[in-house]
């Protein structure tokens, strides 16, 4: 365990705490010549963008969590992690984040064939159970959209928002701060 955690911190340190991967829609000006490497054809010149990694834009979920789990995972060893889409609307942000978002014909939605994000949080929960006689785990998640310039909770007014949340006056400017905590 301590040496796959010496390797993973090495792997990490030898590409960087920033990374950056394209999940693009395909159109006919935009292909694909390798797994790092996005050319957009714009008028007569085209333009080339290298990536961490571009995906497929037929890419399953589990394959582009196997690109990042390890990054989720390092959460274990005290890392802080940020994952952050960005994108117009419809080019599949929530669906890359969350997963499928399907209404359930009761008012309500579910969501299948999970993202980024839930299949790193059922992970992780799996391993703070199992280890769970060595560590207490607590984790915080805070999920924000930015959007018209303005940022929006999307855990606040939830019912998991509302019956875990717990509101934090932030000290360094008295700005209000949503703070969701799940301890395992």
């Amino acid at each position: 365990n301590a040496s796959r955690r010496k390797l993973l911190h090495e792997v990490q340190d030898l590409r960087g705490a920033v990374r950056v991967y394209c999940r693009p829609q395909l159109g006919s000006h935009v292909l694909l010549p390798s797994q790092d490497t996005l050319l957009l054809h714009c008028g007569d010149l085209p333009v080339s963008f290298e990536f961490d990694r571009v995906f497929d834009p037929e890419a399953q979920q589990h394959e582009v969590y196997s690109e990042m789990e390890e990054v989720c995972l390092s959460v274990l060893d005290g890392y802080n992690i940020c994952l952050m889409v960005y994108g117009p609307s419809e080019s599949g942000k929530t669906s890359t984040i969350l997963g499928d978002v399907r209404s359930n014909g009761r008012g309500g939605c579910e969501i299948v064939n999970h993202g980024i994000q839930l299949r790193a949080m059922k992970q992780l929960f799996a391993i703070a159970s199992q280890r769970s006689d060595r560590y207490k785990d607590t984790f915080e998640i805070t999920i924000a959209e930015v959007r018209n310039e303005r940022i929006h909770d999307l855990l606040a007014a939830t019912e998991t928002g509302e019956r875990t949340g717990k509101v934090v006056i932030a000290e360094a400017n008295k700005r209000l701060v949503r703070k969701n905590s799940n301890a395992a």
